[in-house]
Order: C-alpha cells, then sequence, then structure tokens
C-alpha cells in the first residue's frame, strides 16, 4: 500500500504541459494586432509593476537579489494581485549589479546560480496564479563575468565602439557594451531554458530596458562639433539637430535590434518590447534634435523609430504620467500615426498632493485614451510604494487595485476581434 501511495505521489508531482500557461503570441485579427493565446483566444495583459528596492525604502531594484528575495513575499503579492484580476505582472529581472546580483564572476557561473533560482522561483509561483511576466533586462553588465566581457571587448576592439559617446550613453553606442549585454540576455535565457523550458511560456514579452534614453549632457550630443561614425558605414555630424537627431534615431534602432536577435537566438517564440515615455514630459516634440534647452537632459526615443517597420521589437511599452498636470495623453507625442508595431501602457499613475479620488479619475481617462489610440493592455505603476517618497499611488491602497481591474471599458476596442 506504501509503495502504491508513494508512486501516486510522484506522479502527481511531475508537471504536465497542461500545468502551464499557453504561450501568448500576436496575431493580426480583424485588421488589429492583438496578443493571442495559443494563437487564437485574444488576450488583454492588465496588471501591474512590482518593485522592490535594494534597502526597502531607497537603493536600486533589487527584487531577485539573493540578499533581498523573499518567497514568502512574493507568493502574497501574486496571490493578491491575481484576486484582484491581473495577469500580467512587470519586474526588474536584472537589478543592482554587485555579489548578490544577476552576474558571477567566472565563465561557469556567469549568472549566479542562486539568483537564477530565485527568478525561477518567481517564474513558478507567477504560473501558480495565471500571471504572465515582464522581465526588465536594464542597463548593461557593469558587474563579473559580462562586465569583465564589455571591458575586454573594449579594449580588443576599440575601432568598433563609438567613441565620442560618453558615460551613460555608451550602452548605446559601444559595440562593446552592446555584445556584453547581449551575450548576458542568451545566457540568462539559456538558464531559464536548461531548468525548465515551459516556463519560458509564463514570458509575455521581455524588456530590453525600463525607460530608454540618452543624456544631452554626455557625448555624443554634449558638445556640437564631432562626426559620428553611423551604424550603416556612413557619417554625420552632429552639428545639426536634424542630424543630431538621425545619430540618435540610428543608434538605438541597431542596439534594440541587435538584444532582440540574442533573445531569439535562444527563444525563436519569445516576443520582445521595450519602455520608454514621451516627449511631452519636458514640453519637447519628439524629433528635437536633442537641444541644450535646460529642460531634462535626459531624451527619450522617437517611439517610431523603435516601433517602425524596421524594428525587430514586437510591441512597444509606453509609459503615460500626468505630465502636464491633466490626464491629457498627446498623440503627437505618442507617435500615433507613425508607430507601426503594437502598443501597451507599460506605466501609468498620478501622485499625490491629487487627492485620491480624482487620482482614479484621472487613471481612468488616461486608459480611456490610451485605448482610443489603439493600444492593447495597461500596467499600473506600481503595486507597492508606500514607503518611497515622492511616488505614485499604490495599488494595495485606498481599493485601488480593484478599482482599476474592474474598469471594464478597454472592452468595446477588442469587440468583434475574433
Amino acid at each position: 500500500m506504501l509503495f502504491i501511495i508513494t508512486i501516486v505521489i510522484c506522479t502527481l508531482s511531475v508537471a504536465s504541459s497542461e500545468d502551464y500557461l499557453p504561450r501568448i503570441s500576436l496575431k493580426e485579427k480583424d485588421n488589429k494586432i492583438v496578443f493571442c493565446k495559443e494563437g487564437e483566444q485574444v488576450f488583454v495583459p492588465r496588471g501591474f509593476n512590482h518593485i522592490v528596492l535594494e534597502h526597502g525604502s531607497s537603493g536600486w531594484h533589487a527584487l531577485f537579489n539573493t540578499n533581498v528575495y523573499n518567497p514568502y513575499e512574493i507568493e502574497k503579492t501574486l496571490k493578491e494581485m491575481s484576486r484582484c484580476g491581473a495577469n500580467v505582472v512587470r519586474v526588474w529581472a536584472w537589478g543592482v549589479q554587485n555579489e548578490f546580483g544577476v552576474f558571477g564572476r567566472d565563465e561557469n557561473n556567469a549568472i549566479n546560480s542562486d539568483y537564477i533560482n530565485n527568478f525561477i522561483d518567481f517564474l513558478r509561483k507567477a504560473n501558480k496564479y495565471k500571471i504572465y511576466v515582464i522581465p526588465i533586462l536594464d542597463e548593461f553588465p557593469k558587474y563579473g563575468y559580462f562586465g569583465d566581457l564589455a571591458k575586454e571587448l573594449h579594449s580588443k576592439f576599440p575601432e568598433n565602439d563609438i567613441t565620442q559617446a560618453t558615460g551613460y550613453n555608451r550602452q548605446f553606442f559601444w559595440e562593446s557594451y552592446i555584445r556584453a549585454k547581449a551575450e548576458g540576455i542568451k545566457r540568462f535565457v539559456n538558464e531559464i531554458t536548461k531548468v525548465d523550458i515551459n516556463l519560458l511560456n509564463v514570458i509575455l514579452g521581455w524588456s530590453l530596458q525600463n525607460e530608454v534614453f540618452v543624456k544631452v549632457t554626455e557625448g555624443p550630443f554634449a558638445d556640437f562639433d564631432s562626426t559620428i561614425k553611423l551604424r550603416n558605414g556612413g557619417e554625420l555630424s552632429n552639428k545639426t539637430p536634424e542630424d543630431r537627431q538621425k545619430i540618435y534615431d540610428t543608434a538605438i534602432l541597431y542596439w534594440a535590434n541587435e538584444l532582440t536577435k540574442a533573445i531569439k537566438e535562444e527563444d525563436p517564440s519569445a516576443l520582445v518590447t521595450v519602455g520608454m515615455w514621451t516627449s511631452d514630459s519636458a514640453g519637447r516634440i519628439p524629433c528635437s534634435g536633442l537641444p541644450h534647452d535646460g529642460k531634462d537632459p535626459r531624451i527619450p526615443p522617437r517611439p517610431s523609430v523603435l516601433g517602425g517597420e524596421t524594428s525587430l521589437i514586437d510591441f512597444i511599452d509606453i509609459h503615460i504620467y500626468p505630465w502636464d498636470g491633466t490626464s491629457k495623453v498627446n498623440p503627437a507625442c505618442h507617435e500615433h500615426r507613425l508607430v507601426k508595431k503594437p502598443v501597451i501602457v507599460g506605466e501609468y499613475g498620478v501622485f499625490p498632493p491629487v487627492p485620491i479620488e480624482r487620482a482614479k479619475e484621472m487613471m481612468i481617462e488616461m486608459l480611456s485614451q490610451a485605448y482610443q489610440l489603439g493600444y492593447i493592455g495597461d500596467l499600473h505603476w506600481a503595486w507597492d510604494l508606500r514607503n518611497i517618497p515622492g511616488q505614485t499611488y499604490s495599488a494595495v491602497s485606498d481599493g485601488l487595485c480593484e478599482y482599476l481591474m474592474n474598469w471594464k471599458g478597454w472592452r468595446p476596442y477588442f469587440q468583434g476581434v475574433k
């Protein structure tokens, strides 16, 4: 009898294909590109960003860092998200880079084994609660094996790097940084595949960056007297706004396409996305020419570049906030009619001191406009930021989670899509 019981228990513990969420794809249905489960059933991503910082109320993102990850708390969080009706969560897959972070020091442990185990545990829990994941592969390798690889490639092949780019901007212009990140991405995806390839089903889309931007205070945009060699072999001076914009557009498209290729090399069925805010955050037009105008030095990419026909990215992720103090969504700054890829709202929220009831109304007004523009999903910023000063209203406060997930105003935009 004991032998029979043991066999039954072992049989039940072996996961079958039915235990996993179905893979999500993009498909055109009735002239609208939508997410689909198993290629047929329309799927509308709705959910939240989930943030855990290194020091609780301060520091950088560290959800999966080995000195931070809490499997019991994440179980509670995903369970509560599911109860509210969420079906997607967006998280930093790469956070603080140190001995507790994603990258190990040597080739045999290039991806920190304890870190990837935390991430895999998270995917299993998300799968349990039927929540898809958008993991953010943020920034570039600065530590460990892949950080060393970036330095080595730059040392060996400096001619491949656009060395007029400095500081933060190097990650988009230096081939050495792009190659190191691409190799890190491939190894990260491969580590999941080696443990359980079916867990890749849980990934709605890999995000190449939380929010893409370059700084006009750093090269090649800090001065206006350089000639920049482009990836297509041509050269442009950075003297005019038009040419500075072309330099940015060309570089950011190359960066995105190379990293997208890396992901699809490991998982050809994967979807890839990237996050961005829009130029109206600083009162600029999308094609601003990277001016030195005394405003925010960070310049987001044009949505029409990363969401254009020559982009290999599958969908883009635009962030919507009350940039002008209102809930107005600016179609011109979203380059609405120029974007050829599907779009989701990857972040949206409202900040105090706007009263919570008005903030709720503003969030729905934002979403209504986004779905009217044809966007196909939304993720609130963020689940729980109550301990972090200066942040938006948290979903766990004031009934906001239920309020947002109970809103059904998105449904008319998918009626008749079969």
